[in-house]
Protein backbone atom coordinates (compact mmCIF):
# COMPACT_ATOMS: atom_id res chain seq x y z
CA UNK A 1 0.00 0.00 0.00
CA UNK A 2 2.83 2.38 0.94
CA UNK A 3 4.61 1.65 -2.34
CA UNK A 4 1.47 2.50 -4.29
CA UNK A 5 1.15 5.84 -2.48
CA UNK A 6 4.81 6.69 -3.16
CA UNK A 7 4.41 5.76 -6.85
CA UNK A 8 1.32 7.98 -7.15
CA UNK A 9 3.10 10.93 -5.52
CA UNK A 10 6.14 10.43 -7.78
CA UNK A 11 3.96 10.33 -10.90
CA UNK A 12 2.14 13.50 -9.81
CA UNK A 13 5.46 15.26 -9.24
CA UNK A 14 6.76 14.17 -12.63
CA UNK A 15 3.65 15.45 -14.38
CA UNK A 16 3.89 18.82 -12.62
CA UNK A 17 7.54 19.26 -13.58
CA UNK A 18 6.80 18.24 -17.18
CA UNK A 19 3.94 20.74 -17.44
CA UNK A 20 6.22 23.51 -16.18
CA UNK A 21 8.87 22.65 -18.81
CA UNK A 22 6.25 22.63 -21.58
CA UNK A 23 5.00 26.03 -20.39
CA UNK A 24 8.55 27.40 -20.54
CA UNK A 25 9.04 26.14 -24.08
CA UNK A 26 5.69 27.58 -25.20
CA UNK A 27 6.78 30.96 -23.81
CA UNK A 28 9.78 30.70 -26.19
CA UNK A 29 12.23 30.39 -23.36
CA UNK A 30 15.91 30.11 -24.22
CA UNK A 31 16.40 26.70 -25.88
CA UNK A 32 19.59 25.94 -23.95
CA UNK A 33 17.88 26.70 -20.65
CA UNK A 34 14.88 24.56 -21.64
CA UNK A 35 17.26 21.70 -22.52
CA UNK A 36 18.96 22.06 -19.15
CA UNK A 37 15.61 21.82 -17.38
CA UNK A 38 14.81 18.72 -19.44
CA UNK A 39 18.06 17.06 -18.33
CA UNK A 40 17.26 17.90 -14.72
CA UNK A 41 13.79 16.48 -15.29
CA UNK A 42 15.14 13.10 -16.39
CA UNK A 43 18.36 12.77 -14.40
CA UNK A 44 17.57 14.75 -11.29
CA UNK A 45 14.08 13.44 -10.59
CA UNK A 46 14.21 10.01 -12.19
CA UNK A 47 11.11 10.88 -14.16
CA UNK A 48 10.90 9.05 -17.48
CA UNK A 49 8.07 8.36 -19.94
CA UNK A 50 7.74 4.98 -18.26
CA UNK A 51 7.27 6.55 -14.84
CA UNK A 52 4.55 8.77 -16.31
CA UNK A 53 2.81 5.70 -17.70
CA UNK A 54 2.41 7.35 -21.12
CA UNK A 55 1.51 4.68 -23.70
CA UNK A 56 3.07 4.84 -27.14
CA UNK A 57 0.88 4.68 -30.22
CA UNK A 58 1.01 1.48 -32.21
CA UNK A 59 1.66 1.61 -35.96
CA UNK A 60 -2.05 1.10 -36.60
CA UNK A 61 -3.02 3.91 -34.21
CA UNK A 62 -0.56 6.26 -35.88
CA UNK A 63 -2.19 5.57 -39.26
CA UNK A 64 -5.60 6.20 -37.69
CA UNK A 65 -4.37 9.60 -36.52
CA UNK A 66 -3.20 10.35 -40.09
CA UNK A 67 -6.78 9.72 -41.28
CA UNK A 68 -9.74 12.11 -41.09
CA UNK A 69 -13.47 11.53 -41.50
CA UNK A 70 -15.50 13.61 -43.94
CA UNK A 71 -18.90 13.94 -42.30
CA UNK A 72 -22.44 15.04 -43.00
CA UNK A 73 -25.52 15.49 -40.85
CA UNK A 74 -28.79 13.63 -41.25
CA UNK A 75 -31.94 15.47 -42.32
CA UNK A 76 -32.94 16.25 -38.73
CA UNK A 77 -29.39 17.50 -38.06
CA UNK A 78 -29.31 15.64 -34.77
CA UNK A 79 -26.61 13.13 -35.77
CA UNK A 80 -23.34 13.26 -37.66
CA UNK A 81 -21.90 10.36 -39.65
CA UNK A 82 -18.87 9.64 -41.84
CA UNK A 83 -19.41 9.21 -45.58
CA UNK A 84 -15.77 9.32 -46.73
CA UNK A 85 -12.21 9.33 -45.46
CA UNK A 86 -9.10 11.41 -46.12
CA UNK A 87 -5.38 11.48 -45.32
CA UNK A 88 -3.30 14.31 -43.86
CA UNK A 89 -0.40 15.06 -46.21
CA UNK A 90 0.78 18.28 -44.53
CA UNK A 91 -0.16 20.40 -41.54
CA UNK A 92 -3.01 22.10 -43.41
CA UNK A 93 -3.82 19.83 -46.38
CA UNK A 94 -5.86 16.65 -46.75
CA UNK A 95 -5.86 14.23 -49.70
CA UNK A 96 -9.06 12.38 -50.50
CA UNK A 97 -10.93 10.79 -53.42
CA UNK A 98 -12.32 13.17 -56.02
CA UNK A 99 -15.83 11.77 -55.79
CA UNK A 100 -15.82 12.49 -52.04
CA UNK A 101 -15.46 16.20 -52.80
CA UNK A 102 -18.28 16.31 -55.37
CA UNK A 103 -21.78 17.49 -54.38
CA UNK A 104 -24.53 14.87 -54.36
CA UNK A 105 -26.49 16.70 -57.06
CA UNK A 106 -23.59 16.53 -59.53
CA UNK A 107 -24.34 12.97 -60.65
CA UNK A 108 -27.85 13.95 -61.75
CA UNK A 109 -26.54 17.10 -63.41
CA UNK A 110 -24.05 15.06 -65.46
CA UNK A 111 -26.75 12.59 -66.51
CA UNK A 112 -29.01 15.45 -67.60
CA UNK A 113 -26.11 17.05 -69.46
CA UNK A 114 -25.50 13.84 -71.42
CA UNK A 115 -29.19 13.61 -72.30
CA UNK A 116 -29.05 17.17 -73.58
CA UNK A 117 -25.99 16.36 -75.70
CA UNK A 118 -23.44 18.39 -73.74
CA UNK A 119 -19.82 17.89 -74.81
CA UNK A 120 -17.22 16.26 -72.55
CA UNK A 121 -15.53 19.65 -72.12
CA UNK A 122 -18.81 21.19 -70.98
CA UNK A 123 -19.32 18.35 -68.48
CA UNK A 124 -15.72 18.73 -67.27
CA UNK A 125 -16.27 22.47 -66.72
CA UNK A 126 -19.49 21.70 -64.84
CA UNK A 127 -17.66 19.31 -62.51
CA UNK A 128 -15.01 21.92 -61.74
CA UNK A 129 -17.59 24.66 -61.19
CA UNK A 130 -19.67 22.58 -58.78
CA UNK A 131 -16.76 21.00 -56.86
CA UNK A 132 -13.91 23.50 -56.53
CA UNK A 133 -14.35 25.79 -53.54
CA UNK A 134 -16.89 23.55 -51.80
CA UNK A 135 -16.92 23.79 -48.01
CA UNK A 136 -16.63 20.36 -46.36
CA UNK A 137 -16.81 19.30 -42.73
CA UNK A 138 -14.54 16.75 -41.10
CA UNK A 139 -13.45 15.23 -37.80
CA UNK A 140 -10.09 13.98 -36.58
CA UNK A 141 -9.46 10.85 -34.56
CA UNK A 142 -9.26 12.61 -31.20
CA UNK A 143 -12.68 14.21 -31.83
CA UNK A 144 -14.37 10.81 -31.81
CA UNK A 145 -12.19 8.21 -30.08
CA UNK A 146 -14.22 5.07 -29.39
CA UNK A 147 -17.67 6.64 -29.79
CA UNK A 148 -20.05 4.65 -32.00
CA UNK A 149 -22.09 7.70 -32.99
CA UNK A 150 -21.96 11.47 -32.69
CA UNK A 151 -24.95 13.50 -31.53
CA UNK A 152 -25.35 17.05 -32.83
CA UNK A 153 -24.06 19.67 -30.41
CA UNK A 154 -21.73 17.22 -28.65
CA UNK A 155 -18.78 17.93 -30.91
CA UNK A 156 -17.29 20.78 -32.91
CA UNK A 157 -17.00 20.08 -36.61
CA UNK A 158 -13.88 21.16 -38.48
CA UNK A 159 -13.86 22.80 -41.91
CA UNK A 160 -11.91 22.60 -45.17
CA UNK A 161 -12.31 23.84 -48.74
CA UNK A 162 -11.77 21.90 -51.97
CA UNK A 163 -8.75 23.60 -53.55
CA UNK A 164 -7.85 21.08 -56.28
CA UNK A 165 -9.80 18.30 -57.93
CA UNK A 166 -9.58 15.83 -60.80
CA UNK A 167 -12.49 13.62 -61.76
CA UNK A 168 -10.47 11.68 -64.32
CA UNK A 169 -8.07 10.37 -61.63
CA UNK A 170 -10.49 10.58 -58.68
CA UNK A 171 -8.38 12.78 -56.39
CA UNK A 172 -9.00 15.99 -54.48
CA UNK A 173 -7.04 18.28 -52.17
CA UNK A 174 -8.67 19.96 -49.21
CA UNK A 175 -7.21 22.96 -47.38
CA UNK A 176 -8.21 23.41 -43.76
CA UNK A 177 -9.82 26.80 -43.10
CA UNK A 178 -10.00 26.64 -39.30
CA UNK A 179 -7.53 28.92 -37.50
CA UNK A 180 -6.74 26.26 -34.91
CA UNK A 181 -5.56 23.00 -36.45
CA UNK A 182 -5.05 20.01 -34.12
CA UNK A 183 -1.57 18.51 -33.92
CA UNK A 184 -1.41 15.40 -36.10
CA UNK A 185 1.01 13.13 -37.96
CA UNK A 186 0.82 13.16 -41.75
CA UNK A 187 1.43 10.58 -44.42
CA UNK A 188 4.53 10.24 -46.57
CA UNK A 189 4.05 8.94 -50.11
CA UNK A 190 5.95 5.69 -50.60
CA UNK A 191 8.93 5.59 -52.96
CA UNK A 192 9.34 1.82 -52.75
CA UNK A 193 8.39 -0.60 -55.53
CA UNK A 194 4.96 -2.12 -54.95
CA UNK A 195 4.91 -5.91 -55.39
CA UNK A 196 1.94 -8.18 -55.89
CA UNK A 197 1.38 -9.92 -52.57
CA UNK A 198 2.60 -6.99 -50.45
CA UNK A 199 0.65 -6.60 -47.21
CA UNK A 200 -1.07 -3.26 -46.70
CA UNK A 201 -2.77 -1.44 -43.84
CA UNK A 202 -6.09 0.19 -44.73
CA UNK A 203 -7.85 2.82 -42.61
CA UNK A 204 -11.30 4.27 -43.24
CA UNK A 205 -14.90 4.38 -42.09
CA UNK A 206 -16.68 1.44 -43.79
CA UNK A 207 -20.45 1.73 -43.36
CA UNK A 208 -19.80 4.68 -41.05
CA UNK A 209 -17.80 2.73 -38.45
CA UNK A 210 -15.23 5.28 -37.32
CA UNK A 211 -11.53 4.70 -37.97
CA UNK A 212 -11.64 1.02 -38.88
CA UNK A 213 -8.22 -0.57 -39.35
CA UNK A 214 -7.85 -3.63 -41.56
CA UNK A 215 -5.16 -5.61 -43.36
CA UNK A 216 -5.19 -6.10 -47.13
CA UNK A 217 -3.00 -7.57 -49.87
CA UNK A 218 -1.94 -6.14 -53.24
CA UNK A 219 -3.53 -8.37 -55.88
CA UNK A 220 -2.21 -6.54 -58.92
CA UNK A 221 -1.32 -3.15 -60.41
CA UNK A 222 -3.70 -2.40 -63.27
CA UNK A 223 -4.74 0.26 -65.76
CA UNK A 224 -8.54 0.43 -65.46
CA UNK A 225 -11.34 2.81 -66.27
CA UNK A 226 -13.71 1.68 -63.55
CA UNK A 227 -16.66 4.10 -63.21
CA UNK A 228 -14.64 6.90 -64.87
CA UNK A 229 -14.27 7.95 -68.50
CA UNK A 230 -10.55 7.23 -68.83
CA UNK A 231 -8.27 4.43 -67.62
CA UNK A 232 -5.61 5.23 -65.04
CA UNK A 233 -3.19 3.32 -62.83
CA UNK A 234 -4.80 1.63 -59.83
CA UNK A 235 -3.90 -0.87 -57.14
CA UNK A 236 -6.21 -3.87 -57.10
CA UNK A 237 -6.46 -4.70 -53.39
CA UNK A 238 -7.92 -7.77 -51.70
CA UNK A 239 -9.22 -6.80 -48.26
CA UNK A 240 -12.11 -5.53 -46.16
CA UNK A 241 -12.86 -2.33 -48.10
CA UNK A 242 -16.37 -0.95 -48.35
CA UNK A 243 -18.42 2.25 -48.74
CA UNK A 244 -16.96 4.78 -46.33
CA UNK A 245 -13.38 3.74 -47.07
CA UNK A 246 -13.38 6.04 -50.11
CA UNK A 247 -10.67 8.68 -49.81
CA UNK A 248 -8.82 6.75 -47.11
CA UNK A 249 -5.32 5.43 -47.50
CA UNK A 250 -3.58 2.13 -48.06
CA UNK A 251 -0.16 2.04 -46.39
CA UNK A 252 2.84 -0.23 -46.88
CA UNK A 253 4.79 -2.04 -44.15
CA UNK A 254 6.82 1.13 -43.50
CA UNK A 255 3.63 3.14 -42.93
CA UNK A 256 3.95 5.09 -46.19
CA UNK A 257 1.02 5.89 -48.46
CA UNK A 258 0.66 3.70 -51.58
CA UNK A 259 -2.96 4.33 -52.57
CA UNK A 260 -6.20 6.24 -52.01
CA UNK A 261 -9.42 4.21 -51.92
CA UNK A 262 -11.41 4.94 -55.07
CA UNK A 263 -14.06 2.35 -55.93
CA UNK A 264 -15.16 -1.24 -55.45
CA UNK A 265 -16.49 -3.71 -58.01
CA UNK A 266 -18.92 -6.56 -57.66
CA UNK A 267 -17.61 -9.57 -55.85
CA UNK A 268 -15.27 -10.15 -52.90
CA UNK A 269 -11.77 -8.69 -52.93
CA UNK A 270 -12.45 -6.25 -55.77
CA UNK A 271 -11.32 -2.94 -54.28
CA UNK A 272 -9.34 -0.40 -56.28
CA UNK A 273 -7.07 2.37 -55.00
CA UNK A 274 -5.59 5.29 -56.93
CA UNK A 275 -1.97 4.22 -57.40
CA UNK A 276 0.93 5.94 -55.64
CA UNK A 277 2.35 7.11 -58.99
CA UNK A 278 -0.88 8.95 -59.83
CA UNK A 279 -0.97 10.47 -56.34
CA UNK A 280 2.61 11.65 -56.66
CA UNK A 281 1.95 13.32 -60.04
CA UNK A 282 -1.17 15.02 -58.64
CA UNK A 283 0.72 16.43 -55.64
CA UNK A 284 3.63 17.64 -57.79
CA UNK A 285 1.21 19.29 -60.23
CA UNK A 286 -0.38 21.16 -57.31
CA UNK A 287 3.00 22.14 -55.79
CA UNK A 288 2.16 20.47 -52.48
CA UNK A 289 4.98 20.71 -49.95
CA UNK A 290 5.24 20.16 -46.20
CA UNK A 291 6.23 22.82 -43.69
CA UNK A 292 9.89 21.83 -44.11
CA UNK A 293 9.69 22.53 -47.86
CA UNK A 294 9.88 18.85 -48.86
CA UNK A 295 7.41 16.80 -50.88
CA UNK A 296 5.00 14.57 -48.89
Amino acid sequence: MLNEVVFALHTTLCMQILQNIIAMIRLKMNKILALAFSMIFVLGTGCTPGSLNIPRMSAAENLQHETIALVMQNRDKDRTGAYCSGVWISRTMILTAGHCAEPEKLHDQILMGRLLGRSEKQLHDLRLKETLGRHLQFLVYDDVGNKSRILQGHIKLRHADVTSYTHSHDLALLTVTDKQIPAHPFAHVSRAYIHNGDHLSVVGHPSGYWWTYSVAVVSHTRFMRGPFRHAFKVLHVNGHVWFGNSGGGAFDSAGNLVGISSYIDRGPGLAFFVHRDVIWSFLVLNHVVRDDGRRP
